[in-house]
């Protein structure tokens, strides 16, 4: 706080409003006292001296909807339950600013990365795992892989795969495996994960189905909130090796036969029908 009440406030009117933020922003993720830095981040917003506009604004509220998430999440790891009031303020808030996101005209592209980012956090302890993972992909197509923390990354990387393997409405990996984010996990004790991924993207149930068996435990016992619904990813590896199996074929050559699926997707002759039931309700694009 003194940083800023001693040399940041005698030029904060002469700079852009985000540039601002920036500094503020940075600041106040060092300082270790919450409390304290939600008084520097308030006083800003505020602030008669100086004018923030829509995009700095929305950057300063969304450290402030941060903060507010890391305090929740803490809470709810150490056993409490979260408050329903914070739950709801903060939903508000971001409602209200993606309604300006959806129609911002911005080329700086730390608003953005603000708001995903605290709108995925937001997901990722209230659900659901789907929307989690687009907020997720939207946060790093606006932020550089350099300027997220290791650990940080790491943990990101984690939740994203566990979304993407245990989410009954997620099909399409080839987002998230054309960014760098799961490579994070190499040489990590969690590197199975982004295999596990890629093995779905393939539809190798076999491989899937080893994967799972070998790593359960650790499927199981994983710190994330978003580690559930184990049954459904040999489920989406029987789906998926039937859309890789129509892809492979030629143009011209759509006819697959009975004998073909079952063999790909490992399921009995009597169970592929079931396969193209599940298929009703997936999206794949």
């Amino acid at each position: 706080m003194e940083l800023y009440n001693d040399f940041v406030s005698q030029f904060e009117n002469k700079i852009s409003a985000i540039k601002l933020v920036k500094i503020v922003s940075l600041i106040g993720e060092n300082i270790r006292d919450g409390q304290e830095a939600l008084a520097l981040y308030n006083k800003l917003l505020n602030s008669t001296k100086t004018k923030l506009d829509d995009e700095a604004k929305l950057s300063l509220e969304m450290e402030i909807v941060i903060m507010k998430l890391i305090v929740i999440s803490t809470q709810i790891s150490h056993g409490s339950p979260d408050r329903e009031a914070d739950r709801e303020s903060i939903a508000l808030v971001l409602e209200h600013y993606e309604k300006i996101v959806n129609t911002l005209k911005s080329s700086e592209p730390l608003v953005f990365s603000k708001f995903y980012r605290a709108r995925s956090m937001y997901k990722k302890i209230f659900g659901p795992p789907h929307e989690f993972y687009s907020s997720s992909l939207m946060f790093l197509a606006y932020t550089p892989m350099i300027e997220i923390p290791t650990e940080e990354a790491v943990q990101l990387a984690i939740d994203m795969a566990l979304a993407a393997i245990t989410s009954s409405k997620i099909y399409n990996f080839g987002e998230v495996l054309a960014t760098p984010i799961l490579d994070v996990l190499s040489n990590t004790n969690e590197a199975w994960l982004k295999q596990l991924v890629e093995l779905l993207n393939e539809g190798s149930v076999q491989e899937v189905e080893h994967m799972l068996i070998q790593h359960r435990e650790a499927f199981i016992t994983v710190n994330s909130p978003l580690a559930h619904n184990l049954p459904i990813v040999v489920q989406k590896a029987q789906l998926l090796s039937v859309v890789n199996l129509a892809f492979e074929r030629s143009p011209h050559d759509r006819i697959i036969k009975l004998e073909e699926i079952a063999n790909r997707s490992c399921v009995a002759h009597e169970q592929v029908k079931t396969i193209f039931v599940q298929f009703a309700p997936c999206s794949f694009d």
